[in-house]
């Protein structure tokens, strides 16, 4: 199938969105016991494609300055949406696996998500203390697989902006907005956290304590969540 062009893209990226945030909606006020996020995407696998995120950025390098920035943004939203489709079924598997845990408070089985809306009407500190430990250590169960899930979406957005370098990666969804500010859009040169030590094709590595400035007005500091190799510590 060939790709679209970006007029195309745009409008059928609007209904897949708008499914989406339907679906999570669904799912987080109760209305569904279950996420099928991953069924939405694979609706819409056409749209996200290596082939479509490359056509995206030829009619970008061929705009003119006026429609760049349009298409940039929706360059980054295919880009994320291959990220997201890659990635769906294990992002859906662990979003399940959460929905269907449960803590034991008080003589009762109670789903975690209910048990962490409960902290919010518990009279008593003592109960909200108590039962908010229960949640924070259930939910922490799950750090590893976020964590894991994390860094194979960092990996993946790495190959597909051609750069795994953090300097000069994309940002979208910047809450700063004109007049007052500048949106963040790309990262700028890292302040901290390269090895002084180890260097690969004449590239000092990444460390896990990567910090670096955006290029948004105003500015803020970026922090690498996962630095994408476990070789090298933060005292190399």
């Amino acid at each position: 199938m060939a790709a679209l062009t970006a007029l195309q893209f745009e409008e059928r990226l609007n209904r897949y969105l708008y499914e989406r945030a339907e679906e999570a909606r669904a799912v987080r006020v109760g209305e569904k016991e279950t996420s099928e996020q991953a069924e939405i995407v694979a609706r819409y696998a056409d749209l996200f494609t290596r082939e479509q995120h490359d056509s995206l950025r030829t009619e970008e390098d061929a705009a003119v300055e006026d429609d760049r920035e349009r298409l940039y943004r929706l360059r980054e939203a295919c880009l994320g949406g291959i990220v997201v489709a890659e990635l769906a079924e294990r992002s859906d598997r662990l979003e399940n696996e959460f929905l269907a845990a449960r803590v034991d408070f008080r003589g009762e089985s109670v789903p975690l998500r209910s048990a962490q809306a409960m902290l919010a009407i518990l009279d008593e500190y003592g109960d909200r203390n108590e039962l908010g430990d229960l949640a924070a250590d259930a939910s922490a169960r799950f750090n590893e697989d976020r964590h894991e899930l994390m860094a194979a979406a960092e990996t993946l957005d790495a190959e597909l902006s051609r750069d795994p370098d953090p300097v000069g990666r994309s940002i979208s969804g910047c809450p700063n907005l004109p007049p007052m500010g500048k949106p963040c859009t790309n990262t700028l040169a890292v302040t901290a956290g390269y090895s002084t030590f180890i260097q690969i094709d004449g590239r000092a590595v990444c460390l896990d304590t990567v910090v670096g400035m955006t290029n948004g007005v105003a500015p803020v500091q970026y922090r690498v969540r996962s630095p994408a190799q476990e070789l090298v510590d933060a005292s190399a």
